[in-house]
């Protein structure tokens, strides 16, 4: 019988080697993921459960407050708090199951307004939800290190409040070392770099007083988000942390969350409506009425708002957006101020750009506008697109045209509403 001595040649060990080495690999790979999605899948039941239990308690209840907590204000007015969902709160409200993260040390973010009638929770993911292709399933509880907070996922559940983190690394607010001692962040004169999460898909990050933007009830856009809308109707907001005001909201134009911000007759005199507040008398709001049109924008230029108008009760078309504040100066003069001006007509689902490069105050009698004299689509007032009140002396004469109106047509009264 003839045996063969023969061994592996070099080649062919580090061959299969590396086959076994990529097998490994490959298994270990998809092993994590799935153990990720495992673990995310923790997380969204925990969070819905807490949830859950926290509606039931806050049907007869004030929601609990944390002993530690940051109490976050406007101005110097609280508003919100924020801290980690500890043991303190689950035993409030009778949650006796699991309620720490599944992975690492920590636990869901809570947060809940100054009257303790609404709240937020926050966790965090391992992987972006759109990529899961697979059925998910729980794993049991392993702790390790720390989260890395910028390479997850924020997930949120229930009302809109705007949990805060550090717009960079997704810290929690109540995790910054200097807020943890103070206890307090104002968000109006503080200076972290923030960002505040009202759903996984929707934030926003601003400065100074755009952050009053996040108040539960600053304006009829926050409360219809905030799932307090009974409707159009008379609201009270508190668009600057701690000033109440009576308002006039459309929760059906275009959507919702219109608040009404001007309100004048012809032949009253018109005002700085970006930086100034007319007198209200709140036994009646249809008296001539202004509020600051600033306070409603996280933009230093105002061109995150959408403007609507109503003439003599009637909406009148078309809707804009991205418009520059000087509009709002009746003491401007004739300049130009704005471009690339939106605009939407009635029944479209999404805005056009304004075809001409910029808008302007065609002389000193234009009180407000979003228009030019000559231009076409949406900005033109002699094509029946733009809006423009004018007449000398800052008086509230003549309007033009909001797609109707012409300088022989009597107007009565004239609505301004933003969102």
């Amino acid at each position: 019988m003839l045996i063969s001595n023969r061994w592996f040649t070099l080649v062919e060990l580090v061959v299969v080697t590396t086959i076994v080495a990529i097998l490994a690999a490959t298994g270990f790979i998809a092993y994590t993921s799935y153990l990720k999605t495992g673990n995310d899948t923790n997380r969204i039941t925990q969070l819905t459960d807490i949830r859950w239990w926290l509606q039931l308690y806050s049907a007869t209840n004030k929601l609990p407050l944390p002993t530690n907590r940051i109490n976050i204000t406007a101005s110097w007015t609280l508003f919100a708090y924020q801290w980690n969902l500890n043991k303190e709160i689950v035993t409030n409200i009778w949650y006796q199951w699991g309620w720490q993260d599944p992975e690492y040390d920590t636990y869901p973010i809570y947060m809940l307004t100054a009257n303790r009638k609404d709240f937020q929770l926050m966790t965090f993911l391992s992987e972006d939800p759109a990529s899961w292709t697979e059925e998910l399933t729980a794993f049991p509880q392993t702790y390790v290190e720390d989260p890395d907070y910028e390479f997850l996922f924020p997930k949120t559940s229930w009302q809109a409040l705007g949990i805060l983190l550090d717009a960079t690394t997704l810290t929690p607010l109540q995790l910054m070392p200097e807020l943890n001692i103070s206890g307090s962040y104002d968000m109006t004169t503080g200076t972290w770099d923030l960002v505040a999460y009202f759903s996984d898909s929707e934030s926003i990050s601003t400065t100074g007083t755009g952050w009053l933007s996040i108040i539960p009830n600053h304006s009829c856009k926050r409360i219809f988000d905030m799932w307090k809308s009974k409707g159009s109707d008379t609201y009270t907001i508190n668009p600057t942390g701690g000033e109440k005001r009576r308002v006039k909201c459309d929760m059906e134009t275009d959507g919702w969350g219109w608040t009404r911000v001007i309100y004048i007759n012809e032949g009253d005199t018109t005002w700085n409506a970006w930086n100034t507040d007319e007198t209200v008398s709140n036994s009646s709001i249809d008296d001539i009425f202004g509020m600051k049109i600033n306070q409603f924008s996280a933009d230093i230029n105002g061109e995150d708002l959408e403007y609507m108008f109503k003439v003599g009760g009637k909406q009148t078309w078309p809707i804009y957006t991205d418009v520059n504040y000087q509009m709002w100066d009746h003491d401007m003069g004739a300049t130009r101020f704005d471009t690339l001006t939106q605009y939407k007509t009635v029944n479209a689902s999404e805005y056009s750009n304004c075809t001409h490069p910029w808008l302007y105050h065609g002389s000193a009698s234009w009180n407000w506008s979003i228009s030019n004299s000559s231009g076409t689509s949406c900005n033109w007032y002699t094509n029946g697109w733009g809006f423009i009140i004018l007449w000398s002396s800052n008086t509230a004469g003549t309007l033009y045209w909001l797609n109707t109106y012409s300088a022989s047509s009597a107007w009565d009264n004239l609505e301004v509403y933003i969102r």
